[in-house]
C-alpha cells in the first residue's frame, strides 16, 4: 500500500483546521466562516498563495532546516 504524499496546500489546510477545531477560546466568527476541512480548503485554493521551494520538505522533515 504507496503512501500519498500531501500538497503544500493539504498540509496547510490540514494544520489549519486541527488548530481551529480545538477547544480553546476563539472568536465564534471561526466557525461560521470555516465550518469545514473544504470550507478552508476552498478559500485556501481560491487565494492562489504560492510558496517557496522545499517548505513541504522543512515542514516534514525530523531535522530542522539549515
Amino acid at each position: 500500500m504507496a503512501f500519498e504524499v500531501p500538497t503544500i496546500v493539504e498540509m496547510m489546510v490540514l494544520m489549519t483546521f486541527a488548530c481551529l477545531v480545538m477547544p480553546v477560546h476563539k472568536h465564534g466568527l471561526f466557525s461560521q466562516v470555516f465550518p469545514t476541512e473544504e470550507v478552508l480548503s476552498e478559500i485556501l485554493s481560491a487565494a492562489s498563495l504560492s510558496f517557496c521551494p522545499g517548505l513541504l520538505e522543512a515542514i516534514g522533515g525530523t531535522d530542522p532546516p539549515v
